[in-house]
């Protein structure tokens, strides 16, 4: 028993060690970019980097800012003479698998600012996180957009956010939601009960950030969790009370983005 135990001991750094090195060897690279947020269910963790291989499988190498935003450094107060746009989206706005320089909103600044006159200049500022649904960039501006001044606030848009807005249709514990009460749209953040041990998770993070095999580890549980199938009827007329509901619930989010950047003098 003694030297069973004795062997195991031996031969599990090795085990483990040949494990890490494989991983490392075929180019597995999976960096640890987000972390808790008791305010969205998860935002990106500022100065977080790392050779990200998802879907481009060259991977692109991905640095989190001071703020916690993909993208470039940029100064809280707006620059004169500037026109500033916030962009609030998901995934395709995070945009993992492309070059900073390639993103849709970094061309969008490009383009602009050759056609800008009178000595302005255009900014925009990326808010994108993946994942997020339409709620929880309602409160990315609610919360981070305004003290960075923008002008215009752009929304992008996807299908999916239709069912990430509610519940019973996202599957995700670890979200706030906006739920009807007598009418009227009201906070969900029934989530923060989940993530009383964000500390420990931030710690996991940080571990992650050098070893493979936890990027495998939590990679592998992070898809077992959220991997929802295709669902066709987002395509279609809402029918029953769960659609209908999810697209009600939707179009007023929208509408609320809408209404807090008019009242905060954007477009």
């Amino acid at each position: 028993m003694k030297l069973s135990l004795k062997n195991l001991l031996i031969s599990s750094p090795l085990v483990i060690g040949g494990l890490e090195l494989g991983l490392r060897l075929i180019g597995y690279s999976f960096p640890a970019l987000g972390m808790p947020d008791r305010v969205t269910g998860w935002s990106l963790r500022p100065g977080a980097e790392g050779l990200v291989r998802g879907e481009n499988k060259r991977g692109v190498y991905v640095r989190i800012n001071s703020d916690g935003l993909r993208d470039r450094e940029h100064s809280i107060r707006k620059p004169a003479a500037t026109i500033r746009i916030a962009v609030l989206g998901d995934s395709l706005c995070e945009a993992t698998e492309v070059p900073l320089e390639k993103t849709f909103w970094a061309i969008l600044e490009d383009k602009l600012s050759r056609c800008a006159t009178g000595g302005q200049k255009v900014e925009v500022v990326n808010f994108g996180v993946a994942g997020y649904s339409t709620a929880q960039e309602l409160l990315m501006l609610r919360t981070r957009v305004w003290k960075y001044e923008p002008d215009i606030v752009l929304l992008a848009f996807t299908g999916s956010d239709v069912s990430e807005n509610f519940r019973p249709l996202s599957g995700q514990p670890l979200a706030p939601y906006f739920i009807y009460k007598d009418n009227q749209l009201v906070l969900d953040d029934s989530f923060r009960g989940l993530i009383r041990h964000e500390w420990l998770r931030n710690k996991w993070a940080s571990a992650a950030q050098h070893l493979r095999m936890l990027q495998l580890v939590r990679q592998l549980f992070q898809r077992s969790r959220t991997s929802m199938p295709a669902n066709d009827s987002l395509y279609a007329e809402p029918v029953d009370r769960e659609w209908r509901e999810a697209w009600s619930i939707t179009e007023d989010l929208i509408r609320l983005i809408h209404r807090e950047t008019v009242q905060h003098g954007a477009a």
